[in-house]
Parts: structure tokens; sequence; C-alpha cells
């Protein structure tokens, strides 16, 4: 599992944007966050060492 860290430029950009559309785009990042190596490793690629 990888953490997700959102920067400064990230959060407040997400603050500017509509909440709903925020909470998904934040949803999906800590998704990906939590599945990056299930997600490359069914497609064959090999991430990371």
């Amino acid at each position: 599992m990888y953490e997700v860290n959102f920067t400064k430029s990230a959060k407040e950009s997400l603050f500017r944007i509509d909440r709903k559309i925020a909470a998904r785009i934040t949803k999906k990042v800590e998704w990906l966050g939590e599945n990056f190596d299930l997600k490359f490793y069914k497609q064959g690629l090999e991430i990371g060492g």
C-alpha cells in the first residue's frame, strides 16, 4: 500500500472546485494509493522494486 500526500497546490485546487467533485477525486486518488500494486500487477506490468 502506498501513502497519498496531496501537495499544497493540489489541496488549494480541490478547495476551489465543487465539493462533491473534490470528494470524488480524493476518494479515487486514495483508492489508487491502496490498490496501485494490484492494478498494475493485473495488467502484467512490474512497478517498483
